[in-house]
């Protein structure tokens, strides 16, 4: 946890990557459980079912898996980009450049004639 009380982002990460990782290879071995089983003659599932879904299987599980690492190595460049904004300042390395700094006035921008209320446009008097 963080010091706001939050998981880390980085073990968060982990864990659903492991997690998603298991049901990938799951996947897989369901695949190729179904398709050797047939082989051996074990199973009673018809035949166009075991060359339809087993292969299914594993082509899923392979993707999903593919999916499960893309998706941790966005997670995980994400939580080393917060790890540094939470970084104190003072431990943060000093840059060179200069940042303009913004004038702290609370006074209103000072306004033309036309934009106040005040100003008006006399009315043509009637002849």
């Amino acid at each position: 946890m963080n010091n706001n009380g939050a998981p880390n982002p980085r073990n968060r990460a982990i864990a659903m990557a492991s997690l998603r990782a298991v049901v990938a290879g799951y996947l897989v071995y369901l695949g190729g459980k179904l398709i050797s089983d047939y082989l051996k003659g074990e199973s009673e599932i018809i035949p166009w079912m075991v060359w339809v879904f087993g292969p299914l299987f594993i082509v899923a599980g392979l993707a999903f898996g593919f999916y499960t690492w893309k998706r941790y190595q966005k997670e995980k460049a994400e939580s080393q980009a917060e790890s540094v904004q939470d970084t104190p300042a003072e431990t943060l390395p000093e840059t060179t450049e200069e940042t303009p700094k913004q004038p702290e006035s609370t006074e209103e921008t000072p306004r033309l004639p036309e934009e106040t209320e005040e100003a008006s446009v006399p009315e043509d008097p009637k002849p």
